[in-house]
């Protein structure tokens, strides 16, 4: 196994990057928000790595801590959940949310996600609820924002849970969501209008 690389950042695709290390390229595919993190072109950094071995190719999946990796080696424990849609989780989803979202048994914020329907998402449910709790992932405190009640919220607005998921992420991230579900869709409103421009 490669449990991670460091090397000079290459170059950015899609939904790859290029580290060289030693005058050799390796295409690590990495999730969205990873993009978030990576340093400029020509600088050093670290990734995690998972390396995927099928019958004709060698994959490498990248992540910038552990805790993320740690994440997706669960999501491919589940039956129907490969690397792709792992990825797929990941960049839809802060880990935090996603397993707040199991433990709390939230349907509507795993369907959020980009080819998660309601079948998959109690799967999901079903199989990792008993197996997070030894990831060191921070969980939901009793005093953050409810991202399903939210989400509903938004729902109703005419928008999808796909399109304001990324928003409210962000918004977490940054800390800058409250207990006021009203104060929090205007903020929500605010963020993507912003974008839009």
């Amino acid at each position: 196994m490669i449990a991670y690389l460091k090397g000079v950042l290459a170059e950015i695709d899609l939904d790859y990057i290029v580290l060289e290390l030693n005058n050799i390229g390796y295409q690590v595919f990495v999730n969205n928000r990873a993009f978030n993190s990576l340093p400029n072109l020509g600088e050093s950094f670290l990734i995690y790595t998972y390396l995927q071995i099928t019958d004709n190719e060698y994959k490498l999946y990248g992540f910038i801590n552990k805790e993320e990796l740690k994440l997706f080696e669960k999501l491919i424990t589940v039956s129907g959940i490969g690397p792709k849609v792992a990825i797929n989780v990941l960049s839809a989803l802060e880990p935090s949310i996603f397993c707040n979202a199991i433990i709390s048994q939230d349907e509507k914020t795993l369907t959020t996600i980009p080819g998660i329907g309601k079948k998959t998402a109690a799967r999901l449910i079903f199989e990792l609820k008993d197996k997070l709790a030894d990831l060191p992932i921070e969980t939901k405190k009793t005093n953050e924002p409810n991202t399903a009640d939210l989400v509903e919220a938004m729902e109703v607005l005419g928008y999808t849970g796909q399109e304001v998921m990324p928003f409210i992420s962000s918004l977490l991230e940054r800390g800058a969501l409250g207990q006021d579900t009203s104060f929090n869709i205007k903020l929500l409103l605010k963020e993507i209008n912003d974008n839009k421009l």
